[in-house]
């Protein structure tokens, strides 16, 4: 059995760089973003850090750096990830569900809760280090803990006990649970009120001085470098009243259940993915190899740029390239734009991919080449696009168009492959192996299996 990497190398039959979609790219990332907040409401998340809410509201528009931007997204992407497999808790309830204060009396504020799961809200929070112990999480995230706090107040269900999920931004995702007990409703009905009403204050008299510190003073905030603030002449916010108001402990228990219920979402592969198809030894791996947080980030935020492109798909347009993958038992991310020239449009996938060096790339490397070729062949296409972030280059962007040929003959490999993964204990020597460059630097957990045998390891 051929590896997979050089053989669709080998079906190449031309790559260009696309330097329209790469300008208008590189454009996207450059806008400043409107405004965006409703007139007569506050997002309760906002209420949390509520100086930032008022220059927000009357300060000029500033943009976040591209680092932030690709820190938030991080975050979100993570989110998304952390709520699918929540989803399989057994009394999950909802996702992503709105509340409004109206229906309990406090009609200027909504929010939007992670998730609902029996008589409780868990709210995510993804942090670059998980908090050692409850003082630090006071310390350091007394916003996270009255979000969560708040959205007992404002929920019909008014629910007493709720969790705080940190995730750690970093493989392996390590994360902690802290349970939080509301022991105090009036008392955490009076504090938001009264934010409310010190935001109100604030706007229709531009002054935000009793708004007190903003909570993210000691790391990287869009109007302190603007200069929107004047932060650092401002004491923090008061959390006396909130921690009269309930009582916060560490979940050992949750947090093992739900550590259990994730290796368990994860562990049930019913379908096989590129990786397995070009490195398919590394399914039978039992631990992952630690991937570059920085790389990930950066391509989760290029992905975003792509997706604001005017080439999007319409739903039927979809269901047709859903119907049209040829084998059932691959995944492939769905990742497709309308690529347009002079006569005609086609519909054509994409991935997207960062270069890591401090130099640009005049061709996409081997691996991008072969994943995209799995996916193309595989949808019965004969092209797509590689779309190239490099961070250490000042975040430039490359676009490159790939054409193949003999695509039959990677959709007939493809097919071998996921055979020989589908029996029960497949051979891993029989597998096709690895170039050296997957292995993790030597850290690859197969490393002794795979040259336990001389000639049968990574291919160099």
């Amino acid at each position: 059995m051929p590896n997979m990497i050089s053989f669709i190398n080998g079906k190449v039959s031309s790559i260009s760089l696309n330097e329209s979609l790469s300008a208008m790219l590189r454009d996207s990332s450059k806008q400043i973003p409107k405004k965006l907040y409703a007139g007569d409401y506050y997002n309760l998340v906002d209420l949390c850090n509520p100086i930032k809410l008022y220059h927000d509201r009357v300060s000029p528009p500033v943009e976040a750096s591209i680092e932030l931007k690709k820190k938030f997204e991080w975050g979100n992407k993570l989110h998304e990830i952390a709520q699918a497999w929540l989803k399989t808790y057994q009394d999950f309830v909802i996702t992503e569900g709105t509340i409004d204060g109206i229906w309990v009396d406090i009609p200027k504020v909504r929010g939007r809760v992670d998730c609902k799961i029996g008589d409780s809200i868990f709210e995510i929070k993804t942090k670059e280090d998980l908090p050692k112990d409850i003082r630090e999480v006071i310390e350091k995230y007394p916003q996270d803990v009255e979000q969560l706090s708040f959205y007992s107040v404002i929920h019909p269900s008014h629910d007493k006990i709720n969790y705080l999920v940190f995730i750690k931004d970093s493989q392996p995702f390590e994360l902690k649970v802290f349970k939080l007990e509301v022991k105090d409703f009036p008392r955490l009905r009076t504090l938001l009120e009264t934010r409310i009403k010190l935001v109100d204050d604030a706007i229709s008299s531009k002054n935000p001085l009793p708004l007190g510190r903003c909570r993210y003073f000691n790391s990287e905030c869009t109007h302190k470098t603007a200069k929107n603030c004047n932060c650092y002449k401002l004491s923090p916010l008061s959390t006396e009243q909130l921690l009269k108001s309930i009582e916060i402990s560490f979940d050992e228990e949750m947090t093992k259940k739900l550590e259990e219920l994730r290796k368990k979402y994860h562990s049930t592969k019913s379908f096989f993915t590129t990786l397995d198809i070009l490195s398919p030894r590394k399914r039978q791996a039992e631990e992952e190899i630690p991937s570059d947080k920085n790389k990930q980030e950066s391509q989760n935020y290029l992905n975003g740029l792509v997706r604001k492109l005017p080439m999007k798909l319409s739903t039927e347009e979809r269901v047709k390239i859903i119907e049209s993958l040829q084998d059932k038992r691959l995944y492939a991310p769905s990742r497709w734009i309308n690529s347009r020239s002079a006569n005609s449009s086609e519909s054509i996938p994409f991935i997207v991919k960062s270069n890591m060096s401090k130099s640009p790339q005049m061709r996409p490397n081997e691996y991008y080449i072969a994943e995209l070729g799995v996916i193309v062949a595989n949808y019965k296409k004969t092209r797509g696009i590689i779309f190239i972030i490099s961070p250490n280059m000042d975040n430039s962007i490359q676009v490159f168009e790939v054409t193949y040929k003999e695509t039959d003959e990677i959709r007939s490999k493809t097919k071998e492959i996921i055979d020989e993964l589908e029996k029960t204990n497949p051979d891993l020597l029989s597998l096709p192996p690895c170039p050296s460059f997957m292995n993790g630097m030597g850290k690859c957990p197969l490393m002794e299996k795979c040259n336990a045998v001389e000639g049968k390891g990574c291919i160099r």
